[in-house]
């Protein structure tokens, strides 16, 4: 049994809702959040003097709070109560034997829930009118639902109308006006429109690790395309791009999943569509069902070999490797492009390209010092990321604390400073460690370990001549600022020169005594204990 149409609806706006707030789990109060927005909805709720408002502002707050997904992309997962709504709405239905499972069906799931939020707010502004409100939702969404089946019939690929595939796709080409703009890239981007333009296997694939830039040389082809700097073989092309979550919502049916792409597909060939895939390993598994059977990436291969549609794929190395690198069939349709991370030259290119966009934005201005330095220092102190998604981050951050922390001066400059704040309480990074351009105390660090340490001159200015050969930029800044070898007997203080050292530099000294790791099996102090024990 399908949902009615009102109900897709509102599983649409619930899905975007959740890919929004950037939430993990689709739950049931985005469902009611997706609900409360329809008018019928909002109409039964004023026949019981309800504000539908209040419903909203209740549910937002509660939503606001919830744990966020911050790393890559996930594809939203229904939560064990969302799946329980859906299992009693269905029940439900059954037992009117109605030919939808409809607004009426899913109100009283969400009613049943226990311990939700959800109910909690619903049930709260209609107790003692729960009937009513029930009653009058069917009336409402009944009549457009049998008006809808009456003039358009049951939907199905065969006769669905001819824009309605653009509802499940998000026109690229549209939102590229508006997007930040794509600065370098050139080399990719011409790779790219050149694969295009092919006869046979014409689907770029842009493989590269998270935050290098792969969407963006996207949005900069679908601007290069709408100003006509193309071959005249992609003039006039629209590029859409196609999430496998957005087609796996509401899809509750053997079929329903299947029935979506077909629709999209074959509405973008009758087009001079481009189809733009992000996280592309999605579609190796997406809708098979536990007893097997096709998924999307078997609905793409006929496609993919006729070249009716082009397609650029997304991924990292790392997805591609697990999940593509094994399907032969899909990996030899497209031709992989190799996005890596640009140097620290190019990014800093890329970041005073985005400047102006970005003081627009904060209202502060931005000096092309501290951009380079932001550009150096994330670089330098953030390893786990990547350029020039992680200069581009600091940046951004700098900005907005300067304009939640305004100073007292009609314009706001954001300096060097800020962007060493934001280092020391963002990324965790100690604040001494980014002093790099103070290097005063080095003058008198000899003296200051001298009067602390005696007896151990020589050793002292060996420790002392390797510190400042580093603060001089004569080292590797991958490497440490200096690796000591303090070799004596017992006593003669070569712990204390460690530890007057750590402290004069303003740095955490972090002891282990190997004499503790003796036996094979201490180093599960280090590493964790194995399996099993």
């Amino acid at each position: 049994m399908e949902n009615s149409g009102s109900m897709d609806n509102a599983m649409q706006t619930a899905i975007n809702l959740v890919s929004k707030m950037h939430h993990e789990f689709l739950m049931p109060e985005h469902l009611l959040y997706g609900l409360v927005q329809q008018e019928e909805f909002k109409a039964a709720l004023w026949q019981i003097d309800v504000n539908d408002e209040d419903i909203k502002n209740e549910l937002k707050e509660w939503l606001d709070v919830q744990e966020c997904v911050t790393v890559g992309h996930t594809i939203p997962t229904p939560s064990m109560q969302f799946t329980e709504i859906i299992k009693n709405a269905l029940t439900l239905a059954v037992k009117r034997n109605a030919r939808f499972v409809d607004v009426r069906e899913y109100s009283e799931a969400i009613l049943m829930l226990q311990d939700s939020m959800a109910a909690y707010v619903l049930g709260s502004k209609i107790e003692g009118y729960e009937e009513q409100f029930l009653n009058t939702l069917e009336t409402f969404y009944s009549e457009r639902n049998m008006e809808e089946y009456e003039n358009e019939g049951p939907m199905g690929a065969d006769d669905v109308q001819p824009d309605s595939w653009k509802s499940l796709v998000t026109d690229i080409s549209k939102e590229a006006e508006t997007h930040t703009p794509l600065i370098g890239r050139e080399r990719e981007l011409d790779r790219t429109i050149q694969i295009l333009c092919r006869m046979e296997k014409n689907n770029p694939l842009h493989v590269g690790d998270p935050g290098v830039g792969k969407t963006a040389i996207i949005y900069g082809l679908a601007k290069r395309i709408n100003k006509n700097d193309v071959p005249p073989r992609l003039r006039g092309c629209k590029i859409y791009g196609v999430e496998m979550g957005q087609l796996l919502a509401g899809a509750q049916y053997r079929g329903d999943f299947e029935k979506r792409i077909k629709i999209v597909l074959d509405g973008a060939a009758k087009e001079n569509a481009i189809i733009y895939l992000d996280e592309i390993h999605n579609i190796i598994g997406a809708g098979r069902g536990s007893d097997g059977g096709p998924d999307a990436s078997n609905i793409l291969k006929p496609y993919l070999e006729s070249g009716r549609i082009k397609f650029i794929g997304a991924t990292t190395h790392e997805e591609y490797n697990r999940k593509m690198a094994k399907d032969r069939s899909i990996t030899r349709r497209f031709q992989m492009i190799d996005i890596k991370e640009p140097s620290v030259d190019e990014a800093i290119r890329i970041i005073i390209g985005l400047q102006p966009s970005l003081q627009s934005f904060h209202n502060v201005v931005y000096r092309k010092d501290t951009l380079e330095y932001a550009v150096r220092a994330s670089a330098k102190h953030i390893t786990d990321r990547r350029l020039p998604d992680k200069a581009i981050d600091l940046i951004d951050e700098a900005g907005a604390m300067l304009e939640v922390h305004p100073l007292n001066r009609t314009r706001q400059y954001v300096t060097k400073a800020h962007i060493d704040e934001v280092l020391t309480k963002v990324c965790k990074i100690q604040a001494n460690a980014l002093k790099d351009n103070d290097n005063t105390q080095l003058e008198f660090l000899r003296q200051y370990i001298l009067d602390k340490i005696y007896g151990q001159d020589k050793a002292v200015n060996e420790v002392t001549d390797a510190v400042m050969m580093a603060k001089a930029g004569l080292n590797d800044d991958n490497k440490p600022l200096a690796s000591l070898l303090f070799v004596g007997p017992t006593g003669v203080g070569k712990t204390e020169v460690a530890r007057v050292l750590a402290k004069e530099l303003g740095v955490e000294l972090v002891r282990f005594d190997m004499s503790e790791y003796t036996e094979k099996h201490a180093v599960a102090k280090l590493i964790g204990s194995p399996a099993g024990y």
